[in-house]
């Protein structure tokens, strides 16, 4: 099912089955990174109770194991991300130090 559809019969915006996509993911990461589901949660910045319910649905659903490349691609690449933002910001933190 595409996302567009999922939005359509749940009756959220895009933005937001893309956002539930993103969370879902970066648990599954997390929690196959043996982070504790409390972990998970501050880690991502969402509730324990919705952790827990994306960790809930990923061990009830047995068809998810074909897509873990893809989901831990996707875990991964938020982490990446954030990593080289606070490389960026700390390099021109530096300089800026350095100038003065």
């Amino acid at each position: 099912m595409f996302k567009t559809e999922v939005a359509r019969n749940i009756n959220h915006s895009l933005k937001s089955v893309e956002r539930y996509l993103q969370h879902f993911s970066r648990c599954v990461f997390l929690a196959r990174k043996q982070f504790t589901p409390l972990q998970v949660a501050m880690t991502i910045g969402i509730s324990s109770k919705c952790a827990n319910d994306y960790l809930e649905l990923y061990r009830d659903s047995k068809e998810l194991e074909l897509r873990l490349p893809e989901i831990d691609s996707i875990g991964a690449q938020h982490y990446v991300i954030e990593d080289a933002k606070k490389g960026i910001l700390t390099s021109s933190a530096s300089s800026t130090v350095e100038e003065n």
